[in-house]
């Protein structure tokens, strides 16, 4: 059986409750494995979820692993989540790293009042201090913490002084006044990262004009926030960064989605954009299991988690923007949840509630995790009330695409080099690209698909561009990011790839 050498010791399962992860260095092994726990579930009754199961390569250069379990291929992932901390293909910490530096900024937004009156050097330098170790408390000894990571932090603890300190000005006498000031600076980009947690696009690069306040060449890191004023100029603009912008700028296109999945004990507040899902609350309590004779303790802790999901939809949800809120689960969770809801609304009467229930859908889920919603944004009466969203156009023209795909699949191709090849013969009705191949470093490569973009256009076809920080984005991704429905069969694609495997 599979085994992985992890600080001298052979190790080929960690457990932890009801969570495993299995480890091997072959595909084969792998799959011996699972179909090993398998058998051993089958006796029992029991059944491995392939929606919930995950396979991830740790390795410099990633490989694509087909592993099917039931007839159903499991999904493989680049960042894994385990333990409250997350885990990368390439072992790094970039991701763990700004997750904590969103979890330190919050506390310190909330009392942004407190931390930016005239402190005490000293106080001032144990706050920076707090949430700095906060930030770099990873699993360092089996991950790259590396250089990038530290820059990332310096920044930050930069951010946070950049708030507390002032502009002093010391006179001859050697007083000092201090007062706040507004400048505009004009930077030079050379890094961009959003922070989901605090919906902020971070802006990193040099100051290339002349400041009062700022010298030449001097780094700098803004933050973009809603209904920040901004000048954003480049040499050049693509048809593609074009569309963006408009559609950026397009008051209809806002968080007009709101979902709840959620499970015994387990509940995802998500709200759903038109580029974007935004996990804002995840509420995970522990919930005492019915007993004969005694269900009290049981009913008292699932009024507890009623309670704290409640308190979620009130805190995140924003009932004049939203025009739906979707509640999802397996079995009678949601019908409980909802009579509870409504309740207590009756009860403490709550208004925003009482006034938005025609607001409120009930849909059927597999589970209370965040993958879920892709089954629940495909239910036909979510379809028909989301009928004029963006996401929902994007969700109906993936699951288009992978039922073409099983029925015809001469009429559905993913890959560069076929959808290349279909584009040449004008083909291409439908073409399905993710966001992320406009962000890549090779501008030559990006351009490509620029081209490829336009060139579908000006044939007929339609376009759907897919974010990456969506659902429907991050299983596009699975398939290489491009993938194409075609108005007519090319069956010489798949025999092309044939021969070219053959040779």
């Amino acid at each position: 059986m599979g085994r992985v050498i992890v600080g001298g010791r052979r190790i080929k399962c960690i457990r932890f409750a009801d969570d495993m992860a299995f480890l091997a260095e072959e595909k084969a092994i792998l799959r011996d494995m699972l179909l090993e726990l398998n058998d051993s579930c089958e006796q029992y009754g029991m059944k491995i979820n392939p929606n919930k199961t995950k396979t991830m390569v740790v390795a410099r250069k990633i490989k694509k692993v087909n592993l099917r379990i039931l007839n159903e291929t499991v999904e493989q992932v680049n960042n894994f989540k385990y333990l409250g901390c997350t885990i990368s293909s390439n072992m790094s910490c970039c991701q763990e790293v700004k997750r904590k530096i969103a979890m330190a900024k919050e506390p310190f937004n909330r009392k942004r009042s407190i931390f930016c009156r005239p402190l005490e050097k000293t106080t001032g330098e144990e706050t920076s201090e707090v949430l700095c170790v906060e930030c770099s408390i990873v699993w360092g000894r089996n991950m790259n913490f590396g250089r990038s990571e530290e820059k990332k932090i310096e920044a930050f603890e930069m951010w946070i002084w950049r708030r507390m300190e002032k502009v002093q000005n010391e006179s001859a006498t050697g007083s000092s006044t201090s007062n706040r000031v507004r400048t505009t600076l004009t930077i030079r980009i050379e890094n961009i990262d959003f922070d989901t947690q605090a919906c902020v696009l971070r802006l990193k690069g040099r100051n290339i004009a002349e400041n009062q306040y700022v010298k030449m060449g001097a780094y700098h890191t803004l933050d973009l926030e809603v209904n920040r004023k901004f000048t954003l100029s480049k040499s050049e603009w693509d048809s593609v960064a074009l569309e963006r912008v408009d559609t950026a700028c397009d008051p209809t296109q806002n968080a007009d989605v709101a979902a709840v999945v959620m499970q015994e004990g387990l509940a995802h507040i998500c709200l759903i954009t038109s580029s974007m899902t935004l996990v804002r609350a995840k509420i995970d309590q522990c919930i005492p299991r019915k007993r004969k004779g005694n269900v009290q303790q049981h009913e008292k802790g699932l009024q507890r988690y009623f309670e704290s999901v409640m308190q979620g939809i009130l805190r995140h949800v924003n009932f004049d923007i939203v025009k739906c809120v979707l509640i999802a689960s397996p079995g009678f969770v949601r019908d409980q949840f909802y009579e509870y809801m409504f309740q207590q609304a009756v009860k403490l009467d709550n208004k925003v509630l009482l006034e938005n229930k025609s607001k409120f859908m009930l849909i059927h889920s597999s589970s209370g995790f965040k993958h879920s919603l892709r089954e629940v944004l495909t239910d036909p009466s979510v379809v028909a009330k989301m009928a004029d969203t963006k996401a929902s156009g994007e969700v109906r023209a993936l699951e288009a695409f992978y039922t073409m795909l099983q029925t015809e699949p001469a009429k559905a191709f993913y890959g560069p080099k076929h959808v290349e090849r279909a584009n040449e013969a004008q083909a291409i009705e439908t073409l399905l690209i993710s966001d992320n191949l406009f962000r890549i470093q090779d501008v030559k490569l990006r351009k490509q698909y620029v081209a490829l973009v336009d060139s579908v256009r000006e044939s007929g076809g339609e376009v759907k561009i897919f974010s990456s920080m969506h659902v429907s984005g991050e299983q596009l991704d699975q398939l290489t990011g491009v993938a194409a429905i075609l108005r007519f069969p090319m069956p010489e694609l798949d025999e092309e790839e044939g021969s070219d495997q053959e040779s």
